[in-house]
């Protein structure tokens, strides 16, 4: 396994990253995201729907980011690459 941390992108509470610019951009299509990510140069996103829950009932996650919505969005959109037990999974973005 290889990355280059130098081309990890990541979101926090308190940042909004690429996929809300993508959702500001398109918020109900999910096709489009996943080219416009593509087209930032992006191939896998990660999503950790039991962070995003604990975010979201905090109050603190962007609500846009349903883990609900976000893995249907992923799981017809993307290729599921791994996926822990806990339900973090890593996805491949399709080719451009």
């Amino acid at each position: 396994f290889y990355y280059d941390p130098a081309r990890i992108v990541y979101h926090t509470t308190w940042d909004r990253g690429p996929l809300s610019a993508a959702l500001d951009r398109h918020p109900d299509d999910p096709a489009a995201w996943m080219r416009m990510l593509r087209a930032e140069g992006f191939t896998h996103v990660l999503i950790d729907p039991v962070m995003l829950h604990i975010w979201g009932n905090a109050g603190w996650r962007d609500p846009r980011l349903d883990p609900g919505m976000l893995l249907s969005a992923m799981s017809t959109e993307a290729t599921v690459v791994a996926r822990t037990p806990s339900g973090v999974t890593l996805y491949r973005l399709p080719d451009r």
